[in-house]
């Protein structure tokens, strides 16, 4: 499998999600435990750098990196897709059906990401299984985002997160109301 990548543009605004939650001082100590934060906006970083800052942010934020902190930043993650123009054209285009979401995850991903091997099954119109596959994150990153994900349309979801291998995990998703 190719090694996955991430675009600078999401890690710019990991980088300013840090700015926002702890101010210039969080910058500096990500600056001094991560190194240069100049990314370059369309430049495809590997992904194992994303993992690295996650860490770090993470830490930063939270005051120390677990699968907690690491839950919560997938979820902060999400947001900072969400609010981004692209993030905001995506789900303008899909919707917010969460099965359609779930459907488009690929594509979505794809925007920022590549390398990365993503497959959804669909068991109903509220429940879905993805399989993420190239992925460096703790097994908490993308469920996290999930229940981000179905917050944001106004959904709850119940996520069952099983490590099928190294950076390849599985996630059945559940919505409700």
């Amino acid at each position: 499998m190719p090694n996955a990548t991430v675009k600078g543009i999401f890690l710019k605004g990991l980088v300013e999600v840090v700015r926002k939650l702890k101010g210039p001082d969080g910058v500096n100590k990500l600056k001094e435990e991560f190194g240069d934060l100049g990314f370059a906006g369309f430049k495809d970083y590997p992904m194992q750098v994303q993992a690295d800052l996650n860490k770090i942010s993470s830490k930063i934020i939270y005051g120390s990196y677990c699968p907690e902190a690491e839950y919560e930043f997938g979820r902060l993650s999400f947001k900072t897709y969400t609010d981004s123009l692209i993030g905001r054209t995506m789900f303008s285009l899909i919707g917010s059906s969460p099965i359609k979401v779930a459907k488009a995850l690929p594509k979505i991903l794809g925007t920022v990401t590549s390398g990365l091997k993503i497959t959804v099954e669909e068991i109903n119109s509220l429940k879905a299984k993805i399989r993420m596959q190239n992925i460096p994150f703790h097994i908490k990153h993308y469920e996290g985002a999930c229940v981000a994900a179905a917050e944001h349309f106004g959904y709850k979801a119940k996520v069952t997160s099983k490590l099928i291998g190294k950076d390849d995990f599985e996630y059945t998703v559940e919505w409700y109301k």
